[in-house]
């Protein structure tokens, strides 16, 4: 079935389903297993920061200490807004 004229509108012309976001690389000194990770299941890491942007293009993630959270944050700072 092919997209309506409002829809194209709506999706400024993009098709298809979005491609998964690449995986996050922390600070060059963190071992932590599972920083700079999406949040999903059931597991919970207490202390870890979360970091969502709104309007960015990265996903939301869990991050081990303040230190990886603000690199995790000035990222997803950075991808604010259309990235076409």
């Amino acid at each position: 079935m092919a997209a309506t004229k409002p829809q194209k509108v709506w999706n400024k012309g993009v098709v298809g389903e979005p491609k998964p976001p690449r995986a996050v690389e922390t600070t060059a000194r963190c071992t932590t297993t599972g920083c700079g990770a999406q949040p999903g299941g059931a597991r919970r890491h207490p202390g870890w920061v979360l970091i969502e942007v709104v309007g960015s293009t990265e996903p939301k993630r869990y991050f081990c200490s303040w230190d990886c959270a603000a690199y995790g944050s000035a990222l997803a700072e950075l991808r604010v807004g259309d990235t076409r």
